[in-house]
């Protein structure tokens, strides 16, 4: 099961500028002729986009060493950590894996999951065990 997030009006809006900011940012979504065809864009309208949040975006799956699926859960508070369900082959929901704000899921080894943070310029690895 999935906690479905409605996506306000506003919501909608501020998504689509925040893909053409991101876009302007790295020098696509132009109309110039001069860019070849793949990076034009085309964007749709804040309305076309749906009521509610995919109950997992594109990147928000992850397989383990042991075949297990972890899918990052939609949080409604971002200060919180990053939240994921690990579901086995069988489809089963094995496991609900909290990895600690400021932290990110990078790999996995057999038993392991490693972590990555970031300070500034200083990035850290850790390792933590997975039973």
């Amino acid at each position: 099961p999935t906690q479905w997030m409605r996506l306000t009006d506003s919501t909608k809006v501020a998504i689509m500028d925040s893909v053409r900011a991101r876009d302007a940012a790295i020098g696509l979504g132009r109309d110039d002729s001069a860019l070849p065809l793949a990076q034009r864009r085309v964007y749709v309208d804040p309305s076309d986009l749906p009521d509610y949040r995919p109950p997992f975006l594109s990147g928000f799956t992850r397989a383990d060493a042991e075949g297990n699926v972890w899918v990052r859960v939609n949080r409604t508070a971002p200060s919180a950590g990053v939240l994921y369900d690990v579901i086995a082959r069988n489809s089963q929901l094995i496991d609900r894996v909290e990895v600690p704000n400021g932290e990110n899921v990078i790999g996995f080894g057999p038993g392991v999951v490693y972590l990555m943070s970031r300070t500034g310029a200083t990035a850290r690895l850790s390792r933590a065990s997975i039973h």
